[in-house]
């Protein structure tokens, strides 16, 4: 067994990918076999620990809500956007 407190406060803290590369750097240091499996072993239960965040698909109704709430707010809301129309004197 081998103890390394910076890997494990990391495991601890679950931060599982950055123990992992910190049981890499450990096991290039090590030349007993043993420990190297040890080791080796411990930084693919790490592997298998890491949690890959969410995938989120680009949703712009969000921001439009946003934005209407915001022109809301400053008295500036218009149907369709009317308030950001440019108004052309030669067209009424």
């Amino acid at each position: 067994m081998v103890i390394d407190d910076k890997a494990e406060a990391l495991e601890n803290a679950g931060l599982y990918r950055r123990a992992a590369a910190r049981w890499l750097e450990v096991f290039d240091r090590r030349v007993s076999e043993k420990e190297r499996d040890w080791i080796r072993q411990r930084r693919n239960e790490c592997l298998r620990k890491r949690v890959k965040p969410p995938v989120r698909v680009d949703n712009f109704s969000d921001v439009r809500r946003a934005a209407d709430a915001t022109q809301k707010k400053m008295g500036i809301a218009r149907p369709g956007g009317d308030a950001f129309r440019l108004k052309d004197k030669r067209w009424g």
